[in-house]
């Protein structure tokens, strides 16, 4: 039987009864013990093997015309029921398209043969290069074939797939996603690997810097006091900024200049780590009488000369005055 899930259109390569002086010559072909009615069997793209029943009365010899990819495993007699086990093994077809080989059968100058067709895999992935927006999900598509596979990270512990193994579906949707934005000058990458059988398929990844380029570089960027006049968030409530302090939380307001919108972050952590992940209160001023509160996660980019540099997940930097 081929490994797998294999479909044979079962068509015969039918069988030769003759005589060769005065004996009947008996010469049939069978697969799980039915016989074929056409010359044509055709199996899916993985490997494995077919057994093939051939029943004969005189000396037989197969051959491949081929036999490049499907090969002749071995062949035991059974004398006792005047049979002969073909035992024929498929490579992997990881080509483009089907192919065909060709099993002949010869005994006593007669000949029968069966055509065997193997269907082509194709892609096993949906995509094989993947590029992340900041922390948004991307979903690729595993083409099981009903098959076991299991995906690895090589090379990326910034990463997360999910789920990271399968079996049984034709389809399965796998998630990647980046633990967090790229606060990195440049793009970092790392390789998926997908592995279903013998099949191996590396799926390249890339995430851009999430930093915006330029202006988030200065220490001014995307702050400014209330009046709109530009400045640095300095957690002195004797500023111009609305810095309050509510217990332990200290609190700040600050313009958001993708939306004209005004901010107001607290539960502040006393120590900055680059990439860390911060999560934060944020009072939204809609207008000057109506406020709407979330939570929101900011990710720290690096603390340098007293200033820290923090990026929202929809990339919306900030920098604010470290006061001890």
């Amino acid at each position: 039987m081929l490994l797998g899930a294999l479909s044979f259109g079962l068509v015969s390569c039918g069988g030769s009864a003759t005589k060769e002086g005065g004996e009947e010559l008996i010469l049939k072909i069978s697969i799980n013990n039915k016989p074929l009615n056409k010359n044509e069997y055709e199996a899916t793209g993985w490997a494995g093997d077919i057994n093939f029943t051939v029943t004969h009365n005189k000396p037989i010899e197969c051959s491949l015309r081929d036999g490049q990819w499907l090969h002749i495993a071995k062949q035991e007699a059974n004398a006792d029921k005047g049979e002969t086990t073909v035992t024929l093994h498929l490579d992997t077809n990881d080509g483009q398209a089907t192919r065909e080989d060709v099993l002949k059968v010869v005994s006593g100058g007669k000949a029968i043969s069966a055509s065997v067709k193997q269907l082509a895999i194709g892609e096993i992935v949906s995509d094989k290069e993947v590029t992340l927006s900041g922390m948004e999900p991307f979903t690729l598509t595993v083409q099981q074939q009903k098959k076991a596979w299991t995906a690895s990270i090589i090379g990326g512990d910034w990463l997360e797939v999910t789920p990271d193994s399968g079996s049984g579906m034709l389809e399965a949707p796998v998630v990647f996603k980046a633990r967090g934005l790229n606060i990195g000058s440049e793009s970092r990458s790392c390789v998926v690997r997908i592995t279903m059988a013998e099949r191996v398929v590396d799926v390249a990844v890339t995430q851009p810097s999430d930093l915006l380029s330029g202006a988030f570089q200065e220490k001014v960027y995307g702050l400014y006091n209330v009046d709109g006049a530009g400045g640095n968030v300095t957690y002195d409530r004797y500023a111009h900024q609305i810095n309050t302090l509510s217990g332990s939380v200290r609190k700040f307001r600050l313009l958001d200049p993708s939306g004209a919108r005004f901010l107001e972050l607290s539960e502040l952590p006393s120590v900055w780590t680059a990439g860390s992940r911060v999560d934060v209160q944020v009072s939204q001023n809609l207008t000057s009488k109506l406020k709407s509160l979330f939570t929101a996660t900011v990710t720290v980019v690096k603390e340098e000369d007293g200033f820290v540099w923090l990026l929202t997940d929809n990339k919306v930097g900030a920098v604010i005055k470290k006061v001890e």
